[in-house]
C-alpha cells in the first residue's frame, strides 16, 4: 500500500501560503483518484480489500477464499469456518480483517504476511514447513461424486483413471493426489465446481463429502448426488505466517476446546451440514 503525508509549508507571507492552497487542492485530487483506483483493481480480480484503517485496528489478517462451505461473503451464511473461528475471536476478545482472494494467493499471502491467518488448509507434507499450524478443526473423508441420476459410482482411483472431466479445487491435495495417481483432471475454485458438475462441465467431482453435500445444497442444484468409498482424509486446520509472534497457539486451542465442551462448536456444524457432530473432539 501506497501511503501519502501531506506536509503543510508556509512560505513566506499569508500571500503565499494562499497562492499555494490551489496547488493542495489538485494534490487531494489526485490523492482521491488514486484511491478510487485502487479499489477497482480489487473489483477487477474479485478481491475485497481490508476496510480502511483496518489492518491497524485489528489483531489478525485473514486471507480467505469466498467459497459456501467453509468461508463466504455472506454475512447471513458466513460458513461452518468462518463461523467457529469468529466465535473463538469473541472469546479470546480478538479482532481480524478479512480479505478474500483465490486460494492460490490466499495461501501465498500467508506466508509473506506476518500474523495473517488461512483458514481451512489441509496439513500436508508439502506444507508442513510453510506455516505456523495453529489447531486443527476438522477431518473430512475425501471421495470421488456423481450425480444420482447418472446410476454411476466411481469407487477407486483405478476406475477414475478412465473418465475424461473429474473436477477438482485448484490448489489443493484433492489435486495433487489426482496428479500422483496420473488421473486426468479439470480445476476450479470452490465456488464453481459444484455448478460444474450440475451442468454436465464435468462427470465427476473429487472432494470432501461434507463440504459436497452443502455446496450442492447452498448452490439450489437439481437432484442428488452419489458419493463413493472414501479414498483420502483431509485434516483441516487454522494455520498463519511463520513469523506471527502475536499468535498463541495455546490460547486457540484452549478456546477450540472450550468450545467443543459447552456444545457450541457441535450446534454450529449442525446448522451448516444439517447432520448430527459425532467426530468429537480433534487432535
Amino acid at each position: 500500500m501506497i501511503r501519502f503525508s501531506l506536509i503543510y509549508l508556509r512560505v513566506g507571507t499569508p500571500r503565499h501560503s494562499l497562492a499555494f492552497k490551489p496547488v493542495l487542492k489538485r494534490f487531494a485530487a489526485v490523492l482521491v483518484s488514486l484511491g478510487l483506483c485502487a479499489g477497482s483493481v480489487f473489483a477487477a480480480h474479485g478481491e475485497v480489500p481490508p476496510e480502511a484503517g483496518a489492518e491497524r485496528a485489528s489483531d489478525f489478517m485473514f486471507f480467505l477464499e469466498d467459497e459456501p462451505v467453509y468461508t463466504s461473503l455472506q454475512s447471513s451464511s458466513p460458513g461452518f469456518m468462518l463461523s467457529v473461528v469468529n466465535e473463538m475471536l469473541k472469546r479470546m476478545k480478538k479482532s481480524a480483517s478479512r480479505q478474500f482472494l483465490p486460494w492460490n494467493r490466499a495461501q501465498l499471502l500467508t506466508m509473506t504476511t506476518p500474523n495473517a491467518v488461512i483458514f481451512p488448509l489441509t496439513r500436508s507434507k508439502e506444507r508442513e514447513d510453510k506455516y505456523l499450524w495453529i489447531c486443527k478443526i476438522l477431518d473430512v473423508p475425501v471421495t470421488f461424486v456423481t450425480k444420482a441420476r447418472t446410476g454411476r459410482t466411481v469407487d477407486s482411483f483405478e476406475e477414475a483413471r478412465n473418465i475424461r472431466g473429474i473436477g477438482v479445487i485448484i490448489g489443493t491435495p484433492q489435486e495433487v493426489k489426482l496428479r500422483e495417481e496420473n488421473i486426468p483432471y479439470i480445476t476450479f475454485n470452490g465456488k464453481s465446481l459444484y455448478g460444474a458438475l450440475s451442468d454436465n462441465r464435468v462427470l465427476a467431482l473429487y472432494t470432501a463429502i461434507p463440504e459436497a453435500a452443502v455446496g450442492w445444497r447452498k448452490g439450489d442444484h437439481p437432484g442428488k448426488l452419489i458419493f463413493g468409498p472414501p479414498l483420502q482424509t483431509l485434516p483441516l486446520w487454522i494455520a498463519a505466517n511463520k513469523s506471527s509472534v502475536d499468535i498463541d497457539i495455546r490460547a486457540w486451542q484452549k478456546t477450540l476446546d472450550g468450545m467443543q465442551s459447552d456444545g457450541s462448536f457441535a450446534r454450529i456444524f449442525e446448522r451448516y451440514f444439517e447432520t448430527p457432530y459425532a467426530q468429537g473432539p480433534v487432535k
